[in-house]
């Protein structure tokens, strides 16, 4: 029993994450001249957190945020002021609130939004530098290797802390060539975003960590 409520936990949790995003809200189902969207992140499998920010024509604004329950694929919340309710639907939400709650007497934020794409980082294959885009992108894509650079960035930090000036720059600069010593390995090892890749990366990084923790003993 309890390794199907585990399952159960797993599927659910994938809806909730399957949710998170940007949301825009769309003109056609929009009587007021209203912009602005919502941000949906997923932090349990029965808890969204929202972000709904919007103004009208008249440049009234109307905010709210908070943690909202999730059941099925609605989404409930109630303070002080009212309260909301989020419908998701394929690609898009819709959302219910009293008129005047979190608004004003002329703000808008019923009404429907669409999810925007995801923005998509382009490789590049011809150079085996990474860019702080391709990196982050990277760390998006892999906790794993996001865990290990958190952890590099820790290291590299308590040594430092150990160094006089001279040291530091000496440090930095070996960091540098290591870096390059990395991107290059790792881009020889397979393409770039390829789990050979990210796995060279991740591996080339823990190595990296142990010599860090070793210098300050």
């Amino acid at each position: 029993m309890k390794f199907k409520l585990f399952l159960l936990g797993i599927a659910t949790f994938s809806f909730a994450a399957s949710v998170d995003g940007i949301y825009t809200y769309k003109e056609k189902f929009n009587p007021r001249g209203v912009i602005g969207g919502t941000e949906i992140k997923a932090i349990s499998p029965d808890k969204i957190q929202f972000l709904i920010q919007t103004s009208s024509k008249k440049a009234h604004g109307c905010s709210a945020e908070g943690v909202a329950q999730l059941k099925g694929n609605k989404a409930f919340f109630k303070d002080d002021e009212g309260y909301i309710e989020i419908v998701f639907g394929d690609n898009y939400l819709e959302v219910s609130a009293p008129q005047f709650a979190y608004c004003g007497t002329y703000g808008w934020m019923t009404g429907r939004y669409v999810k925007e794409a995801p923005k998509t980082t382009a490789l590049n294959q011809s150079s085996p530098k990474l860019t702080d885009s391709e990196y982050e992108h990277i760390k998006k894509t892999s906790p794993d290797y996001a865990a290990a650079e958190k952890e590099l960035s820790r290291a590299y930090a308590n040594l430092k802390k150990s160094l006089n000036s001279n040291q530091k720059e000496q440090l930095k600069t070996e960091q540098v060539e290591w870096i390059r010593f990395r991107d290059q390995k790792a881009y020889e090892a397979d393409k770039k975003g390829t789990q050979k890749y990210i796995n060279t990366l991740i591996g080339l990084t823990k190595e990296r960590i142990v010599n860090l923790n070793v210098a300050v003993k």
